[in-house]
């Protein structure tokens, strides 16, 4: 297969029997896959199904993304014996996603639906489910992974979730501080405190918001923190378009390279996996990996930086 045909997915995400046009989420994707048709990805279409049962990973994509903003993550680990599930990033009534409480819910029920669907296919491990989420995916995946009890790993890619803790409050049933699920999150270069402040701008918020990792305690917690990327470059359909190349200046934090940005995202997927093998296939070698530091996993110096906390038993 090739990347152009993951792309002509995008015309029949409402309707799976005629291509669709739904105007800007489509275009904008185009925009970034324009001069990249071409190349190959790993899957091979019709192939063999492989014998045996594997867990399952349900990816969320970023705010009104396709399912295949994330192509290399999601083949990177299916390659590496796992079900990976993706739906498109649709709102509750349309197909653009809202950014509010509505569309972080619908899009949680998607990810619900699909472990759903998974339980259909013969070659999946029920027992062993993992949400995964980008961005505004980020969002919809904790807040799946707050209601939904057949999900035992949770991965963030920069979620949105840490900028918008109004939104979390707001749900009302999602609690950090009850959840015991395994949480790897993934964080980029720090942004300015004016940035942060403008994000914050006109929410009221209040003091009662939570900051879902600082709450996060009684689940087993890993912080990887990108320090040579931006939001954007968490995508590999971004990173790897023709655009982000001319345009890569204004996303690339400090003296950061676009191929330090690259092998950053290598390493995010190294980590993701290894996070699945420790907690889904319970592979004690995969947990030594996790508990090591960078330097120690051979992480080029300067790419990331690593923080853990144990998961502290509830006292309820």
């Amino acid at each position: 297969m090739t990347f152009g045909d993951y792309a002509a997915l995008i015309k029949t995400e409402t309707s799976f029997d005629k291509p669709i046009e739904h105007g800007k989420p489509q275009a904008y994707v185009e925009q970034y896959m324009h001069g990249i048709t071409a190349l190959p990805v790993w899957a091979v279409r019709d192939a063999t199904m492989q014998a045996g049962q594997f867990p399952v990973v349900i990816y969320a994509p970023s705010l009104n993304a396709p399912a295949t903003e994330n192509i290399e993550l999601c083949e990177y680990l299916a390659s590496n014996g796992y079900v990976v599930m993706a739906s498109p990033s649709m709102g509750a009534a349309s197909r653009t996603m809202t950014v509010d409480l509505t569309g972080a819910n619908a899009e949680a029920r998607d990810m619900s639906i699909l472990i759903d669907l998974a339980k259909t296919l013969p070659n999946t491990e029920m027992s062993e489910v993992a949400a995964m989420g980008y961005s505004w995916g980020g969002m919809a995946a904790l807040f799946d992974a707050a209601r939904d009890k057949r999900i035992g790993a949770l991965v963030s890619l920069d979620g949105s979730f840490r900028y918008s803790a109004g939104t979390v409050l707001e749900a009302g049933d999602v609690h950090p501080d009850q959840m015991t699920t395994p949480l790897l999150v993934f964080s980029r270069a720090e942004e300015t405190l004016e940035t942060w402040d403008a994000m914050r701008h006109g929410k009221q918020e209040g003091a009662a918001a939570p900051n879902v990792l600082n709450e996060w305690t009684h689940g087993d917690l890993l912080h990887i923190h990108l320090l040579g990327v931006s939001h954007i470059q968490f995508s590999s359909l971004y990173q790897r378009s023709e655009r982000f190349g001319k345009e890569a200046l204004q996303f690339s934090p400090a003296d950061y390279s676009l191929e330090e940005g690259a092998e950053s995202y290598n390493w995010m997927a190294r980590y993701t996996l290894e996070f699945m093998n420790a907690y889904l296939k319970r592979n004690e070698t995969a947990r030594e990996f996790l508990k090591r530091t960078p330097v120690e996993n051979h992480v080029p110096a300067h790419l990331l930086a690593a923080h853990s906390r144990p998961a502290t038993p509830s006292t309820k």
